[in-house]
This record gives structure tokens, C-alpha cells and sequence, in this order.
């Protein structure tokens, strides 16, 4: 798989903000498919570099052991999981 080298005057933690610098033409961001969906759908973003894809990664939950576990913990990890399969794997037309 090749390598793509990247550099710039910009770093940050924040998912949020590196959607907005990007949709202001500041560069470039790796972000999760499910998290910019909507904006590639509508053409404000475009995917780059799709022959170097990052290596996939695992979502992972923590919560306490299931007889103590609030319903809405188990309500809000399968939601996630179906808008992420959603996203990531869409049905076929």
C-alpha cells in the first residue's frame, strides 16, 4: 500500500473542527466516513488519496457488566452501530 506523506500549519484534536477547516478549503482531514457522510453526499467534500485508505479500526464501547447496565447504554450502542453500517456499508439500489 503506498504511503502518502502530509504536513501543514494546522493540528488539532477536534473532529468538529477539522470538518470546518476543511469545508473552508483549509486542507485536508482524515475523518470517519459515518462523520462527513452528509457532507460528501452533498459535494462539499470530496475524497482524496482513496488509493492509500487508512487501515479500518475497531468502535469499541465500555460498559458495566449487563446487570447493571442502563437500558439506554444498550439502546445507544445499537443505534450507533446501525448508522455507521449504514454509512459505511450502504445498501445496494
Amino acid at each position: 500500500m503506498p504511503e502518502l506523506a502530509v504536513s501543514g500549519r494546522f493540528e488539532c484534536d477536534d473532529g468538529d473542527m477539522l470538518t470546518d477547516w476543511t469545508l473552508s478549503g483549509q486542507g485536508i482531514a482524515l475523518k470517519p466516513v459515518f462523520e462527513v457522510a452528509d457532507h460528501l453526499k452533498a459535494g462539499d467534500l470530496i475524497p482524496v488519496a482513496s488509493q492509500s485508505p487508512p487501515v479500518p479500526v475497531q468502535m469499541a464501547c465500555l460498559y458495566t457488566h449487563r446487570r447493571h447496565q442502563d437500558p439506554k447504554a444498550r439502546l445507544f450502542m445499537d443505534f450507533m452501530i446501525e448508522l455507521i453500517e449504514k454509512v459505511v456499508s450502504p445498501p445496494s439500489a
